[in-house]
């Protein structure tokens, strides 16, 4: 899959067009480790006019894209995001 992490929002931007689509799951969550913090990573994959992409967004990546959702798009529902959760070390 082509990777355009750079086009993944804009997908989402203004609408261009009756014949403007995208389909997006995100999935597979993947703790990363950044010195001595640590946050969760997302596969974002999915398929628009340009072909199909897989991204990696973190928890903060999808509340801006809620929010640009709900900006650009205020006539149609967007659900909220499931709240963020602590990542608890095993050790």
């Amino acid at each position: 899959m082509e990777s355009r992490p750079e086009e993944l929002f804009s997908t989402f931007g203004e609408p261009e067009g009756q014949n403007s689509y995208a389909v997006v799951s995100a999935s597979d969550p993947l703790v990363k480790e950044d010195g001595l913090r640590k946050h969760v990573e997302y596969r974002v994959s999915g398929q628009d006019q340009k072909g199909n992409f897989e991204v990696y967004r973190r928890y903060k990546d999808f509340k801006v894209l809620r929010s640009i959702l709900v900006q650009n798009w205020g006539g149609c529902y967007v659900p909220q995001i499931p709240p963020k959760q602590m990542i608890v070390s095993s050790t």
